[in-house]
Order: C-alpha cells, then structure tokens, then sequence
C-alpha cells in the first residue's frame, strides 16, 4: 500500500491525513463488501475499488474509462481543493460502466476523511459520509456539508450488503 500511498501524495501534493493512511495500511478496504447507494442523487450497487492507483491518480483515465468526458477541464487543484478521488465504483456484476461518471472522493483537507460522490453532472459532490469511520459503518452524512460551489444535497441513506438486492424500492 506504500506505492498506493506515494503515488496519491505525490499527484496531489499532499500528505494522507492519518486516519485515510490507516485505511489504506491496514487494508480497511477488505472488509467492505457492495456498496447500496440509497436516496440520493446516485443510486444503485457497486463495488468500490480504493486500490486503482492507475486511476486514482489520473483524472483523464477515469475520464476516459468511466464517462466524464470534460475531466481534463477541471483545475482539479483550484476547484476541488482538499480533496481527492477515493474509490471507483465498478458494477458488481462486471457490466460495463462507460456511462455511470461518478466515482468517491475523500476530503484530505479534513482529518476525519469525509467521503463524497462526486459526479460528472455539474461536477458535483454529494456528501456520504461525515468521516471515514462512518463511511465504513454505513452512517450517513451528519452536521453541515462543508462550504464548496459544487456541493449537492447529502445522501440520506446508504448500506454496506452481500449482493445486490432484488428491488432497491424496499427498505432494508
């Protein structure tokens, strides 16, 4: 995970807040299984991938491989300042997402690493998760979303589950 971490610090010259490190060294990742985005401006199943260095650490490939054909407009620098793509979101049952143009992005700018969905319509963040310890407990997004021209409404629930559900209609 040392090249993982590395090749985000150097691309987006910064240093890993301690708690996203943890996350990565201690391959947290692991024990996350579907991701069932709910009631929010995403919705659907996917399995993120937190390891693509390829891709986290190049907005074009992401741009070319998962729909977001203006990516190489964004100053990511200047217009999402403190943040950082965090995971892809690939289907769980290998279709093809070409399409889909979102990914989630973690605030490094925060020490408890919130995590966002961030999508190619408006360049949007949508706020997931308030930290990274709640991402992976599945909490949604408490207090104020921070202060940021792009930042859409908060997700109101998400789930961590097995395989894809029959209907995402139901409540769980």
């Amino acid at each position: 995970m040392n090249a993982l971490i590395d090749a985000l610090e150097a691309e987006y010259s910064t240093t890993l807040p301690p708690r996203y490190r943890q996350f990565l060294e201690g391959q947290e990742y692991d024990a996350l299984s579907l991701l069932h985005l709910r009631d929010g401006f995403l919705t659907g199943c996917f399995q993120p991938n937190f390891t693509a260095v390829d891709y986290l650490t190049d907005l074009s490939a992401i741009g070319d491989d998962y729909g977001i054909d203006d990516i190489e407009d964004i100053d990511w620098d200047d217009e999402f300042e403190g943040f950082m793509p965090f995971a892809l979101l690939d289907s769980p049952d290998e279709e093809d997402l070409d399409l889909l143009g979102a990914f989630l992005v973690v605030q490094t700018s925060n020490a408890k690493c919130p995590v966002f969905v961030w999508e190619r319509e408006g360049w949007m963040l949508y706020p997931l998760a308030s930290s990274l310890d709640d991402f992976i407990a599945g909490k949604k997004w408490r207090g104020a979303a921070p202060d940021h021209d792009n930042m859409g409404l908060p997700y109101k629930k998400y789930a961590w589950v097995d395989e894809v559900p029959d209907d995402d209609d139901d409540d769980d």
